[in-house]
């Protein structure tokens, strides 16, 4: 009976950490898009590929190529798959100290 217990206070520590994981990385992500639409700079980037995951759960990743500075960059973007075709330009902003870092302008 006692490992039963034990059992029982292992799970609710687990779960309390994934939770607690999950609460973290939305905050920074939060943080970061939050840091990007306020210091982000604009500019335009077309839809390059979609590729769709076969994976359970894995999504679709889209990708868009845009140019900052003269240099072209890919980059994979957050965009609904359905609504979204190769070839469609969408605005960005983007991190001017890492034009990696990029995300929808429509998030402004």
């Amino acid at each position: 009976m006692q490992s039963l217990g034990v059992r029982i206070i292992v799970r609710k520590i687990v779960i309390i950490i994934v939770g607690l994981g999950f609460l973290i990385s939305g905050i920074i992500t939060y943080v970061n898009r939050a840091e990007l639409i306020n210091n982000g700079s604009e500019t335009t980037a077309i839809v390059t590929e979609i590729r769709i995951s076969r994976a359970r759960g894995a999504g679709t990743n889209v990708f868009v190529m845009y140019i900052v500075g003269g240099v072209v960059y890919n980059n994979r973007i957050d965009l609904q798959s359905g609504t979204t075709y190769v070839g469609d330009i969408v605005d960005i902003l983007y991190n001017p100290n890492n034009p990696y870092n990029i995300t929808l302008l429509q998030l402004k």
